[in-house]
């Protein structure tokens, strides 16, 4: 169920040689639920939500989010807890579920004013910055999974 085809050629693909009659690789990505290496590497809490669950993240954007802003509107805080309450009323009726997206909804807005912030961490070189992004982004996430 998770065969998506096989992957088209790129011009530079047929420009290194490659027969452009011939088709690329197999996919198998159709059906994917986490992207493992992209969570365990995300550098803001965003990503990581993104990554997480990835199908039903894309159900709660399209079905969810972007049907109560509107279109061509960008999601209100309203928007963005409604969509989160759904998330836990989904998961069930545990108490734990409303605090955990409660927690993530918070963690997400933290990390939409900390980007907004970017310029002030712009005279860290790159890798430094990169780090210490992942390693909060880990820190928060673990710290609401302990929760």
């Amino acid at each position: 169920m998770g065969y998506n085809g096989r992957k088209e050629l790129t011009d530079q693909d047929v420009a290194d040689g490659r027969d452009p009659d011939r088709k690329g690789e197999h996919q198998w990505d159709k059906f994917v639920g986490v992207y493992l290496l992209d969570c365990e590497l995300a550098s803001n809490a965003n990503s990581f939500l993104n990554r997480w669950n990835h199908r039903v993240h894309i159900w709660l954007k399209y079905y969810i989010s972007e049907r109560l802003a509107g279109n061509g509107q960008r999601p209100t805080t309203k928007v963005y807890l409604i969509t989160f309450m759904t998330s836990a009323f989904w998961h069930g009726f545990y108490p734990f579920y409303y605090v955990a997206f409660s927690y993530a909804l918070l963690n997400s807005f933290f990390a939409k004013d900390c980007y907004s912030m970017w310029i002030l961490f712009r005279p860290i070189p790159k890798q430094i910055r990169t780090a210490c992004c992942i390693f909060v982004t880990q820190f928060s996430v673990n710290y609401a999974l302990v929760l």
